[in-house]
């Protein structure tokens, strides 16, 4: 799959779980919850997320409660 056959979402760190593992609620209306890992070259340049951060999550259209977080605003 490409990166242009992702879902891009905007939405807010609520929890930050052990692992990279994090809690994001999508900013759409609904409250809709996504867990999401950080993508490799965040990790890489060692960009931190903690909560109550803004972030960009690519979500697979196959499975939609898992996604890899690309970017923090």
């Amino acid at each position: 799959m490409s990166k242009d056959d992702l879902i891009h979402l905007k939405g807010i760190v609520t929890q930050v779980f052990s692992g990279g593992f994090m809690e994001i609620e999508i900013e759409d209306g609904k409250g809709a919850k996504v867990t999401g890992k950080l993508s490799g070259k965040m990790k890489k340049n060692r960009i931190g997320i903690i909560k109550n951060d803004v972030v960009l999550v690519s979500i697979s259209p196959y499975n939609l409660k898992l996604g890899l977080i690309t970017y923090r605003f």
